[in-house]
Parts: structure tokens; sequence; C-alpha cells
């Protein structure tokens, strides 16, 4: 059993679904350097009017030993978690990369570029230009759908699941698997995640389809040139989508 269906529609964009299966996207850019953390803290502050919720990340360091040696770890401040009021926006200030998040209901692709760009220029105006060393795109979608009572059929709504071994009825319980391999010719990789996952929908099994596009080659240091890249990482991350679903769930979509 081939690990890709053939059942894949023309490419279009997953965010003019009637019901997007989108519960995060994430635009991530990391850096050569490390910042210095206070620097992060201080340009962390000039969020707060969208972002009133503000949590310290932190990062373990220590050395475990067996036996009865004692056991020294220490933590230091990595980064400033912003959050808005609802927690469904957020921004990820650290010392070595800086993030837009936002979680379910998505508002689009439009509304989410405006508010990277917006954030990014408060980010570079704070912090001063930096060498990008990775751009990452990720969303996390989740495949609703209704409960038959008979379990789940991946290859109904997913083009990569695992083979079935020859016995038992086509339906499975549970499933994990991940696939990473490059992306059309714009020295972008993708790594691909697909699980059942619980569902938070009465009477629904749920699959999930985490798309993690990225690239860390031909950045561009212009800032008009790097949104260029940013624009057409997206149209590479619909082409991957759909090349992902089936008919059947593109249905579950338009519902």
């Amino acid at each position: 059993m081939p690990l890709w269906g053939s059942q894949c529609g023309e490419p279009s964009d997953v965010e003019n679904y009637g019901k997007p299966p989108i519960v995060e996207a994430i635009l991530e850019f990391q850096f050569e350097q490390e910042i210095a953390y206070e620097r992060v803290q201080k340009a962390s502050a000039k969020f707060s009017r969208s972002y009133p919720i503000s949590e310290t990340e932190f990062e373990i360091q220590g050395n475990i030993e067996l036996g009865s040696q004692r056991v020294d770890l220490n933590q230091r401040p990595v980064g400033v978690k912003l959050s808005s009021s609802d927690r469904a926006k957020l921004t990820l200030a650290r010392v070595k990369s800086f993030s837009i998040a936002e979680l379910a209901p998505y508002s689009g692709w439009d509304v989410f570029l405006q508010t990277a760009k917006t954030n990014w220029e408060i980010w570079r105006k704070a912090i001063g230009s930096q060498q990008i060393s990775r751009i990452g795109m990720r969303y996390i979608n989740r495949i609703d759908i209704p409960n038959d009572g008979k379990g789940i059929m991946p290859s109904r709504y997913v083009t990569m699941f695992p083979p079935k071994p020859g016995f038992g009825p086509d339906q499975i319980d549970f499933y994990t698997m991940q696939v990473q391999m490059p992306v059309g010719h714009d020295s972008l990789q993708v790594t691909i995640n697909t699980a059942t996952v619980a569902s938070p929908i009465p009477n629904a099994n749920s699959l999930l389809l985490d798309l993690d596009l990225y690239t860390t080659v031909d950045i561009p240091r212009r800032e008009d040139h790097l949104w260029e890249k940013v624009g057409a990482m997206r149209v590479q991350k619909n082409a991957v989508f759909e090349a992902c679903i089936t008919d059947d769930s593109r249905e579950l979509f338009r519902q």
C-alpha cells in the first residue's frame, strides 16, 4: 500500500474553506547570533498593548549523574511569551528566535501576515538588524470526523498513512507517522506529522495533520525580499496541504 494516495485535487487555499481545520499557525525567524536576554526583555515590553499577558520562558541546564553524586540543575531566562487577553494570539520573543502564532479560530492569511509584519517591525527597531538563519512556517490542522462507532479509516481523509497488515478491518484505532522531505525547487524542507488524536468534539474522531515548512538557505536580508520569501513558502504550504488530504476531507472543510 503506498504512503501517498491519489485523491489529490488542484492546489487551493486552506484558509478559504468554510470550516478550515487550522488549530495553530506559526511563523518563526531564527537568528545566527544569540541576543542578550536583557535586550529581549526590554523589547518585549513594546508589545504590551496588544499582548497584555507576559510570561518568562526558561531553559534548564545541568548535569545529572548516577550514584550518590548531587544533581545540580540551573535555569536561565531565554525568552518572553506574549499573549493577547484571550490567549489566542501569541508573540514569542526569544534570545535565538522571534515567532508569531495564532490559535483557532484562524483569522486568515492577510490578517496573520499583517500582524507578523507589524510585530517584526517593532522587534527589528528595538533589537536592530539580525541575520536570519532559518525561516519556519508551521500549520497544525485537526480533521474532525463524525464517529460511526467503527474507528478511523485514515486513507479516506489523508494521503499519508501506514500500510495495514492483511488481516482485520480497515479501521485503525491509533497510529502516528512522520515524513521529512524536500518541497519544490526553492530549498524548502517539510516535516509532516499525521496521527490519530483525541477529539474535543462530541461524537467525533480526529486526525492530526501537522505541516512544518522551513528553509535555511538563500534567506534575504532586505525586508521586501524577506516577505516575498514568506509568501512563496505559504504557496508551497498550501500545495503540500492539498497533496496530503482527500476529497472526503475537503467535504468536511466545506460544511
